[in-house]
């Protein structure tokens, strides 16, 4: 991966100041862009560059320089040479910009700056004399060029020569802000589709070197690795349609809350809690209501035969339950799946067959004891089997519905179910 500085150079006749970055000694300039080049590029190698962006008038006052001799910490103009005096490794390059005073200017200057990005570059961004509306433009190009290239934000900075004191101007590292507005995208896509890669891939990037450093000591990085690694775990068992571990869900809001406490990036916090208030419906006490939850997230999600498969068997391992069956027992399944099928279609016990038929001397005794809530729950159980089919077999066989048919069939046997549950669930509380 190759690295990147890009900056753009003003117009402005530049003071001599002091720049400070981290723990770096101070470096006495007019050009920000020569100070950071020499806290951060001094160990680049050929591979990398250094691109200042240039208006024609900006060239002629700032990049050339007037006096060829006259360079050097402390010398007058010309950063052209300046640069070149350090004495890099790095190619040092120059790009003409136009002024940016009209739409199609603007656009040129976009593509003049996305063309010196290469694939999988590491970028610098000095942001210090963007003017007009190259600052709107700087975070348009570095997000196209994310998604485009693959590019990774290594640093953003800002000299604030009009924060100087006693000549010393600090420079700014703006990156967290960076990576905020990649937290906001990766949150955006867990909330709307459901998908925590994002989240999972930052934390990657972010958070494992600093456990890695600090040998898993560090609180807040491993708080959001848990937080990350949960959310992974519930997407995967969701989109497999794993009963049994979606029943293991817990509420997200503990984990949340310790990463809060490390007051990390404050911003980030209301993103955090979009993510508890995503996920709080699987904090219920309830295996079964989290198995609806999960039914609820699929509809939601477009995940319409896990929505479909979660819902027959959360319905069916909560009844194992409340009877006392268990619910990993397949004999057990089978016997009451058939009990509840035969019930919900009205079907004589002279047509019972199989392992209900071996059982109906218990079955009657279900019949008796649970009466109307069963059969109701039965009832919509049934209608479940009667879809069976077509979210299955991938509507290869019978008489396959669209997409659309299918998404308004299981948001009204959702709400048969649930409601059915909820009369079965009391009348046996």
């Amino acid at each position: 991966m190759a690295r990147l500085f890009l900056s753009t150079l003003g117009t402005t006749e530049y003071s001599e100041v002091y720049y400070k970055l981290d723990d770096n000694p101070p470096y006495l300039t007019p050009f920000v862009q020569e100070a950071l080049v020499n806290f951060l590029c001094r160990k680049w190698s050929a591979n990398d560059r250094i691109v200042m962006f240039c208006t024609e008038k900006a060239r002629q006052i700032n990049w050339i320089n007037e006096d060829p001799g006259d360079v050097g910490e402390g010398s007058g103009k010309g950063l052209e040479d300046r640069l070149k005096a350090l004495g890099l490794n790095a190619e040092i390059g120059m790009v003409t910009i136009p002024e940016g005073k009209s739409e199609s200017e603007i656009m040129e200057i976009f593509s003049r700056v996305t063309e010196e990005i290469r694939e999988q570059d590491s970028v610098v961004l000095d942001i210090t004399h963007s003017y007009r509306s190259l600052p709107l433009l700087n975070i348009v190009v570095l997000n196209y060029a994310k998604a485009l290239k693959r590019i990774k934000v290594e640093r953003i900075c800002y000299g604030a020569y009009e924060a100087r004191e006693n000549n010393v101007a600090p420079i700014f590292d703006l990156t967290p802000y960076d990576r905020l507005l990649d937290w906001s995208v990766a949150v955006n896509e867990f909330i709307g589709y459901g998908i925590p890669d994002r989240v999972t891939a930052l934390v990657r990037e972010d958070v494992s070197p600093i456990l890695m450093e600090k040998r898993g000591k560090d609180i807040t990085a491993a708080s959001i690795k848990k937080l990350a690694d949960r959310l992974c775990k519930m997407s995967q068992n969701i989109r497999s349609a794993r009963c049994f571990e979606i029943e293991k869900f817990v509420s997200l809001k503990g984990d949340v809350d310790k990463i809060k406490e490390q007051k990390l990036i404050p911003p980030l916090n209301p993103l955090l809690d979009k993510i508890v208030e995503k996920t709080e419906g699987f904090g219920a006490e309830s295996a079964t209501l989290k198995g609806f939850e999960a039914v609820k997230w699929c509809i939601e999600h477009d995940l319409l035969p896990q929505a479909y498969i979660i819902l027959l068997e959360t319905v069916l391992t909560g009844v194992c339950r409340k009877l006392g069956y268990d619910p990993a027992k397949k004999k057990e399944r089978n016997f009451l799946s058939a009990l509840l099928s035969v019930v919900g279609q009205k079907k004589p016990e002279s047509k019972w067959e199989g392992e209900l038929k071996r059982k109906m001397e218990k079955a009657r005794e279900i019949l008796v004891k649970y009466d109307v809530p069963f059969k109701e729950l039965a009832k919509a159980y049934s209608k479940l089997g009667n879809h069976r089919n077509d979210f299955m077999h991938c509507g290869c066989s019978g008489s396959p519905g669209k997409h659309e048919t299918l998404r308004t069939k299981i948001h009204q046997l959702y709400d048969d179910v649930t409601l059915a549950w909820s009369k079965f669930d009391s009348a046996l509380t």
